[in-house]
């Protein structure tokens, strides 16, 4: 089957406006990252920045303390690498409208890959990732 020079530039055109869409359509998703990392200490307190997840780790995980490692923020695009601390990359895949697809890397090594949808005040906790140090390294991810 041909396509007439003019379907084809339709065609063309209707292509490259989809992808516009697709970007536009997540335009302004911001983001913010957090690496945590979980021990057994009993000397340590939680930190500050922690607040908003800290009775969820408390009711739902059997660790002492918890420690902001590092946070990032970004925007929601498709094929974003976040570099966080400990050798640790989050890798966005296909993000559409409040919902994305974040796998989580080691040194290059795939750990996990999940599916996610943020809304406000309801943040992402994946995790744990246990570490030569005795912590499990958890992450949150949360819309701002």
């Amino acid at each position: 089957m041909q396509l007439s020079r003019r379907w084809a530039t339709v065609l063309v055109l209707f292509i490259a406006l989809h992808g516009v869409w697709a970007a536009a359509e997540n335009a302004g998703v911001h983001l913010t990252a957090r690496l945590v990392a979980a021990s057994m200490d009993t000397t340590a307190d939680a930190t500050e920045s922690l607040d908003d997840v800290l009775p969820l780790f408390q009711e739902n995980l059997k660790f002492n303390t918890y420690r902001l490692v590092c946070k990032r923020a970004f925007n929601v695009t498709d094929g974003l690498r976040i570099k966080l601390e400990r050798d640790i990359t989050l890798v966005l895949g296909e993000a559409r409208k409040n919902q994305c697809t974040v796998q989580v890397e080691r040194n290059g090594k795939a750990l996990l890959t999940s599916r996610f949808r943020f809304d406000r005040g309801h943040p992402v906790v994946l995790g744990g990732f246990p570490e030569e140090k005795g912590n499990t390294l958890i992450i949150v991810l949360a819309p701002e």
